[in-house]
């Protein structure tokens, strides 16, 4: 299905115009290794300040249809495909395309220091690389020093002491938990062939138009970009927008479970074998598990204890707000 509403976003300001920088493709350095670094400067992401988050021109800037919640956070994902390569659409369903060797996935999290006030700038807590050789994807978490000025390879996890202002006023201080490398696996390995992937970056989830110029569905600009194969977006669905109120109540709270949850609870996911949930979007609710769950379901969504709280990595805040939204779609539920 084409997508052609307004695009609705918590993170920061998205109504700037993004320069087209493919003039300068010909002076910026090319990704290229082979092995992850253990210094996120050396694998020459952005240029100029680093708090701009500027990438380099051979980095195209995409959003998500939904991100997940993690602490409230802002996100910016970017993509390199080699030149003289193309991802390729799936031809059957809505989900990974396929990724050309030497492709880049980065995603970066921070948060402004006063949402009300953006000229006070970002505190860059972390970013993870995804790095596919044509054979299999391998992945780093980089922790951003005290100076901002670099981030560092942590495999283990890390907390980092997070201080910030959102747009209504409210202050923020707690440890933003990164996750370690046996917690990234357990929601990006695929249970069935125990092969990495990338979790968000689904044909279903990026189906949309772009919150930035030019304004048109984000796979017709990979298109233009020489990054994907011509396609017909017609031809794919998307998972709805759970902050969009013009959609029903049902097609927001499936998709913010979609996006938090389904990769584990799914049938190749890491949690299936213990709970049978399957929430991917596209499953008739009859089919998830979830009408003899409801009540575990939000207990664990409203959890502050660890071992119990869902999702149980990488979040130390409660997403109040969706969680009531999935509450009251639940309730509806016989």
């Amino acid at each position: 299905m084409l997508l052609t509403g307004v695009y609705l976003t918590s993170c920061g300001p998205k109504d700037e115009v993004k320069p087209d920088d493919s003039a300068n493709k010909t002076t910026d350095s090319i990704p290229k290794f082979s092995t992850i670094p253990d210094t996120l400067s050396k694998i020459k992401i952005y240029k100029g300040a680093v708090q701009d988050l500027k990438p380099i021109s051979w980095f195209v800037e995409f959003e998500c249809y939904n991100n997940s919640f993690n602490d409230s956070c802002e996100k910016q994902d970017l993509i390199y495909i080699p030149k003289g390569t193309k991802l390729k659409a799936p031809t059957v369903g809505n989900g990974l395309p396929t990724f050309p060797s030497g492709t880049i996935l980065t995603k970066t999290f921070y948060y402004w220091k006063d949402k009300r006030n953006y000229s006070l700038g970002k505190q860059l807590v972390e970013t993870r690389v995804l790095y596919y050789n044509g054979k299999e994807w391998s992945g780093k978490t980089f922790a951003w020093n005290t100076e901002q000025s670099d981030a560092f390879f942590v495999k283990g996890g890390k907390s980092i002491p997070v201080s910030w202002i959102n747009e209504v006023g409210k202050s923020y201080n707690f440890n933003f938990k990164i996750a370690s490398a046996i917690q990234c696996s357990e929601c990006h390995v695929h249970i069935d062939h125990g092969e990495f992937l990338p979790i968000h970056f689904q044909i279903k989830n990026l189906n949309m138009i772009r919150p930035w110029e030019p304004k048109i569905n984000q796979l017709d600009y990979f298109v233009q970009q020489g990054i994907m194969e011509p396609l017909n977006v017609a031809s794919f669905s998307f998972v709805p927008n759970f902050n969009d109120e013009t959609q029903t109540l049902e097609k927001r709270a499936r998709g913010y479970l979609d996006t938090n949850c389904a990769h584990c609870h799914c049938p190749e996911g890491f949690a299936y074998e213990y709970t049978d949930l399957n929430l991917k979007f596209e499953v008739p609710i009859e089919e998830t598990g979830i009408l003899n769950r409801k009540a575990v379901l939000i207990s664990r969504m409203r959890s502050t204890d660890p071992k119990i709280r869902m999702p149980k990595i990488h979040t130390t805040l409660t997403d109040f707000k969706n969680i009531d939204l999935v509450e009251k779609y639940l309730n509806t539920l016989t």
